[in-house]
């Protein structure tokens, strides 16, 4: 005996063909068939475009980590990099953070002026420059450690007993989105 079963997910209506029996794909004329793995999967990449929304609003909003100088979430990372690092110039800090020099630069440039880096000539090279935390820039880069360490011990706590298999999987399903994504972005297609 064959039904359907029509499932909202998100913006897309999923229509599923039961039986009893084990799931086979039947399709109707214009409906999208999936088995409940799918259904799953669909329900789960919902969920993370909905956090990537929340996550990119987030991003947009200036905050003060630690100094009265308002940052991005885009500026305290790279802060967080540079301090990572002791000094580092602009091509390596471009290539650890997967952006433009000039990006990069114009950042640097931003932070430099609201008095978190400073800029020196290095010893060997004259002509390169390398960047690092002034005092200011220190304390923004210890605020924002002992943040994310907060923020990470509170979201494990609510997470319960998740494993390192667990978080493996995880990661791994987040390379294989990334792969696909950066794909696209660089094939100028869809994912």
């Amino acid at each position: 005996m064959l039904y359907w079963n029509h499932i909202l997910i998100g913006r897309r209506i999923i229509c599923i063909a039961q039986r009893t029996g084990p799931p086979r794909r039947e399709s109707q004329k214009g409906m999208v068939v999936a088995m409940p793995d799918e259904i799953k999967f669909a329900q789960l990449m919902d969920k993370l475009y909905e956090f990537s929304m929340l996550l990119s609003r987030y991003q947009h909003v200036p905050r003060i980590y630690g100094s009265g100088e308002p940052l991005f979430m885009a500026e305290a990372h790279l802060l967080q990099t540079i301090g990572d690092y002791g000094q580092i110039n602009i091509t390596e800090l471009a290539a650890v953070k997967q952006k433009s020099k000039s990006a990069v630069s114009q950042m640097v440039d931003k932070l430099c002026a609201k008095g978190l880096v400073e800029k020196a000539k290095g010893v060997k090279d004259r002509k390169q420059v390398l960047i690092s935390l002034s005092e200011a820039g220190r304390r923004v880069y210890d605020y924002h450690r002992a943040l994310d360490e907060r923020n990470y011990r509170a979201f494990l706590s609510r997470l319960g007993n998740i494993t390192d298999g667990d978080i493996k999987r995880i990661e791994c399903m987040i390379e294989v989105i990334s792969e696909e994504v950066g794909s696209a972005l660089r094939n100028g297609g869809p994912v």
